[in-house]
């Protein structure tokens, strides 16, 4: 792509047809909404992160770094295709019962869907429940 330097620019702007600068137009008052909205977006969910800041912190006072939360997955499979490469990390920590079959929509599981657990990684360290804190996340790294 060569530069355009604003000489060039205002050269081409000028020769546009009056339907063309009308596009032209339209499509920046579009851009400029979407951008304004995408800016309100992120300040809420600044404000919301702000809000839950205080919230997530470790049983020791420490600022929270790892968190779980439960997530039970449903996938189409095709058998013999589909192989762990090691054991998935973390663990069900909505209920001390063991399941024998799959929890399909269990109240163990749904209950405490929206809801958060956080810790500092010690390992001394108990995990802390925040209820309905998966919701105060707003976003993941």
């Amino acid at each position: 792509m060569s530069s355009l330097s604003i000489p060039d620019l205002a050269k081409q702007l000028s020769s546009l047809t009056d339907a063309q600068a009308l596009d032209l137009l339209s499509s920046i008052e579009g851009l400029t909404a979407r951008a304004a909205a995408h800016k309100a977006a992120m300040a809420a969910a600044e404000a919301q992160r702000d809000a839950w800041a205080p919230k997530v912190v470790c049983s020791c006072g420490e600022a929270a770094t790892v968190g779980r939360y439960v997530r039970w997955e449903q996938a189409s499979i095709r058998v013999g295709i589909a192989a762990w490469r090691k054991e998935p990390e973390g663990g069900i920590i909505a209920t001390a019962s063991d399941y024998e079959d799959a929890p399909s929509n269990d109240a163990d599981v749904t209950k405490v869907a929206g809801d958060l657990w956080v810790s500092c990684a010690k390992e001394e360290c108990p995990w802390v429940r925040i209820p309905g804190g998966h919701d105060g996340i707003v976003g993941w790294e």
